[in-house]
């Protein structure tokens, strides 16, 4: 999101458009956790949340490769139609996390003792606010990088197999509630 962000306003500096994309993007993010959040919730308590993350983080590396391509092509033309595509683009990784939530909360039910349970909750919450903290100002960084924005984006898709790779340690555990 902040790439995008970054891009736009860069791009865009003269533009009254650049406010305009900046509030959608955040919509594009946020969106998906309103629409799908009882569907989400559903689904990881029914099926297997080592396998739900593996597979949304292989969905993940589809959207970031497509994101390269969009990148790169608004970067050459920031039309409305290829400004358009990248908030698509950032709407399926919202929905990707809206996905991924739930069966991270959920499996830390089944492989977290009830004692520790608090504890570790906490650690993943501070993980995952840091992740944020710490993505957002590397996009900046990476933004400001004089290198061509197929390359900015590219660099996300280190990341992305980087998460494949730790997705493939999780435990596979049965569902919670399959009839759910």
């Amino acid at each position: 999101k902040m790439l995008f962000i970054s891009f736009v306003t860069h791009t865009l500096t003269d533009s009254p458009r650049a406010g305009l994309y900046i509030g959608l993007a955040t919509a594009a993010f946020v969106a998906p956790y309103i629409l799908f959040s009882a569907f989400t919730g559903r689904l990881a308590a029914r099926e297997d949340n080592g396998k739900i993350i593996q597979t949304l983080k292989w969905i993940e590396l589809g959207i970031i490769l497509a994101s390269v391509s969009a990148f790169a092509i608004a970067a050459a033309s920031p039309t409305t139609l290829a400004l358009g595509g990248l908030l698509a683009l950032l709407a399926l990784m919202g929905t990707h996390s809206a996905f991924m939530s739930p069966a991270k909360e959920l499996m830390m039910t089944r492989i977290v003792s009830p004692h520790q349970l608090s504890d570790a909750n906490g650690r993943r919450t501070a993980r995952t606010f840091f992740g944020i903290i710490l993505g957002s100002a590397l996009a900046i960084y990476l933004y400001m990088l004089p290198v061509a924005m197929a390359a900015k984006a590219g660099s996300l898709l280190i990341l992305s197999l980087l998460g494949i790779m730790a997705s493939r340690s999780l435990p596979l555990v049965s569902a919670w509630s399959p009839s759910l």
